[in-house]
């Protein structure tokens, strides 16, 4: 997470133990903890479910995001998603 500079982590509320103690070791605060289901936690502080950060942003009447669109061989140079996994041991590796 620190190699990443992850700045919001997305977990689902049976891993909320796990998504505590890894913003606590690189000094995250709990409020940039996003659940991804709907439950509620006594844990986190503000709108902290998908769900609501949803239903924030839909009254929201100017739009706060808009699609990038890629260039005509764009994709071919960018990356899309970084799946990261250290196997079964070790540091994490990166693949695009």
């Amino acid at each position: 997470m620190k190699t990443a500079q992850v700045t919001y982590l997305i977990a689902h509320t049976s891993l909320l133990s796990v998504a505590l103690d890894a913003a606590r070791l690189i000094g995250m605060p709990k409020s940039r903890i996003i659940l991804l289901d709907e439950a509620r936690s006594t844990m986190l502080e503000g709108p902290h479910d998908f769900f609501s950060l949803v239903d924030i942003g839909s009254r929201n009447e100017a739009p706060s995001f808009q699609e990038r669109q890629l260039g005509v061989g764009e994709g071919n140079k960018r990356i899309a998603l970084l799946c990261w996994s250290s196997g079964t041991t070790g540091l994490p590796k990166v693949s695009a």
